[in-house]
């Protein structure tokens, strides 16, 4: 792939910006410099360079507030920054970093030191954008797939989970997975993709590869569903979209992350008390918008406490299909307070048998899934 990399410098400094230019022309990159911070961020509302080399000490907006308004701005915000200071403050330095910025170049330049720098932050940006770009080519292959096994949560016992699934076609749109992070860490998830249609379970192997490929301990919840995200932008048609949860449950330190994306809420029953609370988020769906700030929760817990996610499919049967599951939630609490004393083990299938009787018609997929602290 031929590529013309793009460099925006930002330095007050005119000797400096005509420096940078002639140092780094001599690579073939097309340079664009400019004189502040506020031209700066007027020339990335057009534009999106591949690296910003950006001078820290400036009248008026400084290389820091530039940061700060790059770091808010989801389309830009993945834009290497390079600073550039002849400071040698270290709280400077710190705040930079914390802002965003990949690196440094102290002033003077050194002319071989920019130009190694930039490369090697204009290769780490090319080569992750081939990796996005060759997993979706990769998963749109998967996408043909005409069958999906799920995860028998007993092959993993140690995760404590316990699912019941039912499918409203041979092979459904809903999908579960449960995964071992780290010792005594595990990850979980479930998910509903839009539409009744037997193609939507195509989408699923996708799922549960972008699962296992990003619930690495190096990334954070939010993280995990921010990668799984902008691969499935790139993946699924424009009218679909995934409605999910993703959890991490820490035994260790007795935390639990979660990011509810449009989901139906996170149940938790308390094992001492009893006591059942919903926990309600306010994340977009999964798959609709390319650029988009995931919230990730966290929760105090301890052992005993179980937790409990589902499927709309469980709540909008029959004739309450007109209902909307928000407005179904009170009937399935006070369903659970009958059975806050059963074992994980039971409460999805007891659920279900609740909920679906014989005489009761499936409009959806269905999934419970229960697991213990």
């Amino acid at each position: 792939m031929n590529k013309i990399f793009k460099v925006l410098v930002v330095d007050d400094s005119i000797m400096s910006r005509n420096k940078l230019e002639r140092v780094l022309s001599k690579d073939g990159y097309e340079i664009t410099s400019v004189e502040s911070g506020i031209v700066a961020l007027d020339f990335l509302k057009t534009n999106k360079p591949d690296i910003i080399l950006l001078d820290m000490i400036m009248p008026g907006m400084t290389g820091l507030d530039v940061l700060k308004e790059i770091e808010q701005n989801d389309k830009l915000k993945e834009i290497p920054v390079i600073f550039l200071t002849g400071n040698d403050d270290e709280n400077l330095k710190l705040e930079a970093f914390d802002l965003g910025a990949v690196d440094y170049i102290q002033k003077p330049f050194l002319n071989k030191e920019v130009r190694a720098r930039v490369k090697i932050h204009l290769k780490n940006a090319f080569q992750n954008q081939l990796l996005i770009e060759n997993m979706s080519s990769k998963l749109k292959q998967v996408e043909t797939a005409q069958s999906f096994i799920f995860l028998d949560p007993q092959s993993l016992p140690e995760a404590k989970c316990s699912v019941f699934h039912k499918s409203l076609l041979e092979a459904g749109g809903d999908f579960f997975d449960i995964i071992k992070t780290g010792e005594n860490i595990f990850s979980y998830f479930i998910g509903d993709v839009s539409g009744h249609d037997i193609a939507v379970s195509y989408i699923n192997p996708a799922l549960k590869a972008l699962f296992q490929q990003n619930s690495s301990s190096v990334y954070g919840s939010a993280e995990t569903i921010k990668n799984i995200n902008k691969v499935l932008t790139n993946l699924i048609p424009e009218e679909k979209y995934v409605t999910a949860i993703y959890l991490r449950l820490n035994r260790d330190n007795n935390t639990l992350t979660y990011v509810n994306c449009g989901h139906l809420p996170l149940i938790k029953i308390d094992g001492e008390t009893k006591e059942i609370k919903k926990f309600e988020s306010e994340n977009t769906v999964l798959g609709f918008f390319t650029e988009y700030f995931f919230k990730e929760e966290t929760i105090k817990v301890k052992k005993g406490d179980i937790f409990i996610l589902f499927t709309d499919g469980l709540l909008e049967l029959g004739e309450k299909k007109s209902k909307v599951w928000t407005h179904l939630m009170p009937e399935m609490i006070s369903t659970l307070e009958n059975f806050k004393n059963e074992s994980y083990k039971d409460i999805p299938k007891l659920l279900y048998e609740k909920f679906v009787t014989v005489d009761t018609k499936i409009d959806d997929d269905i999934i419970i899934m229960a697991l213990e602290v």
